[in-house]
């Protein structure tokens, strides 16, 4: 069995009451955004294929993907994924390796359709549930995610749909104190009962904000701190 063909279908879909601040997206109820998608199938010779449906980072993972599907992909046996993966992982070295992911998952989901099994199962996998987190929209200001109340009543909610955790995007425009603040109203409120988490998106401009806030959340026990890079040179 040989890869014989990579394939990219591209689309634009619709989120709707959705905008953005900074190219991060918020609640906008007057918006609808249009961003790209693709769906990525590799295929073999006898018909098996396996797919990656990407939603983010759509142009350079395309890029990525084109710049190694004929040398790395086709001919080789899509089984071998740590093989490929290796080989990627070198070929992409100087870039920042998004495609590596979508043609990997592409490997595992065509490997499941081969053996008739799911990737789980391929995996060794024996639970039927695994934990999940809610992750919101970046704070708003239009009525949505725009106080750390809003945020600590949004994270009850979650708890009350079952999330055993709960991830928030803050402030688009770089405001490490009202994100402490979110933190701490989300800690009061369901900190009892949830794993809780920020991602601050390297939005932060020096590096004592990123450490005010990392040192704030660690006093609140939060279980992990997401990009806290900054925009500092």
């Amino acid at each position: 069995m040989r890869i014989s063909e990579v394939e990219i279908h591209e689309f634009d879909y619709e989120v709707e009451d959705v905008g953005t601040v900074g190219g991060n997206w918020v609640y906008d109820p007057d918006s609808t955004l249009e961003p790209p998608g693709f769906v990525l199938t590799v295929r073999t010779a006898d018909g098996t294929e396996g797919h990656y449906r990407g939603f983010a980072f759509t142009p350079p993972m395309i890029a990525q993907i084109e710049m190694v599907a004929e040398e790395h992909l086709l001919g080789r046996d899509p089984l071998e994924r740590k093989g490929i993966w290796k080989d990627l992982w070198r070929a992409l070295r100087h870039t920042d390796h998004l495609g590596v992911g979508p043609i990997d998952v592409a490997l595992w989901d065509l490997a499941g359709n081969h053996y008739g099994e799911s990737v789980s199962k391929l995996l060794g996998g024996y639970r039927d549930s695994l934990p999940a987190y809610a992750s919101t929209m970046f704070v708003d200001d239009a009525g949505g995610l725009d106080t750390p109340t809003a945020f600590a009543d949004y994270a009850e909610t979650c708890l009350e749909r079952g999330y055993d955790g709960f991830k928030f995007h803050g402030h688009p425009e770089s405001n490490p104190d009202f994100d402490v603040a979110i933190c701490e109203a989300l800690a009061e409120r369901v900190g009892d009962e949830m794993d809780l988490m920020i991602d601050s998106s390297s939005l932060y401009e020096t590096y004592a904000d990123a450490l005010d806030v990392g040192r704030a959340i660690d006093d609140l026990d939060f279980f992990w701190y997401e990009d806290p890079s900054t925009t500092a040179v």
